[in-house]
């Protein structure tokens, strides 16, 4: 029966007699706590959301029935049809009330969103790929709260390492940022960030330092490259603000 809360509900009849009778609640989730609990357990979570059984939903349920068992190490599922009043946070939190279904969504460990299937069956391949790795869930995380994002690529081979790190740090940690800038390292070699060297199209041997300037959503602004100071770095961070403000920012990036 699985795991069941009980609840003893006395139920009166004639006014006489008592009879014990019992009422079994299976514990259900919604997608705010499944969100929670894949955090707690380091996985992503895969969510199907749906409104009418049609044949695409058919299908992907029957893709989710699929990963629970190939992916059960990496990813925790959860199907919700989105009328259900217990999803109603979950419905208003990512809009899906008016959104086209059935549609899924894949968030990191994070919370933070990395993928979304909108209408279209995939398989699991393509369902596998689409996790990302804990750097770039923590780039995306960042920009989705608003941060402005000093990537820093360096490797153990890379030249100007210290100076570059110490220019961004510095940048961050200047008054004018109000606490809106973040750092992050990524190493171009490490095969565990593959998918976000990918987005930033940097070779995996890149032989000098670069600070990539990322702004919300995930634009990339800017580079400034090799031995370098905070105020130089503060000065490229003004300019790629001032050129994304001015429209000067498309799907391609700034310039």
């Amino acid at each position: 029966m699985g795991k069941l809360s009980r609840i003893h509900v006395w139920v009166t009849v004639g006014a006489v007699l008592l009879i014990p009778f019992r009422v079994s609640l299976a514990a259900t989730k919604s997608g705010e706590t499944m969100l929670q609990q894949a955090a707690k357990e380091n996985k992503h979570l895969v969510v199907l959301a749906w409104s009418s059984d049609d044949d695409t939903t058919k299908k992907l349920k029957a893709l989710l029935g699929r990963a629970r068992t190939s992916m059960a190490t990496r990813a925790l599922f959860h199907e919700l049809k989105t009328s259900n009043a217990t999803e109603n946070g979950f419905v208003r939190r990512y809009q899906l009330a008016k959104a086209p279904l059935p549609l899924i969504l894949v968030f990191a460990p994070n919370g933070v969103m990395v993928k979304a299937y909108v209408q279209k069956v995939v398989d699991e391949k393509t369902l596998a790929t689409s996790f990302a790795s804990p750097t770039l869930a923590k780039v995306l995380k960042l920009l989705q709260d608003g941060k402005l994002v000093l990537l820093c690529v360096q490797s153990k081979t890379t030249r100007h390492n210290a100076e570059s790190l110490k220019a961004a740090q510095g940048a961050a940690a200047d008054k004018r940022a109000g606490g809106q800038i973040r750092t992050v390292q990524l190493d171009p070699s490490d095969r565990a960030c593959a998918d976000l060297v990918a987005k930033l199209k940097v070779s995996a041997s890149v032989q000098e330092a670069a600070i990539h300037i990322v702004v919300p959503p995930g634009t990339i602004a800017g580079v400034v490259k090799g031995a370098t100071t905070p105020t130089a770095v503060w000065a490229a961070i003004a300019q790629a603000v001032s050129a994304c403000s001015g429209g000067g920012c498309g799907p391609g990036g700034c310039g």
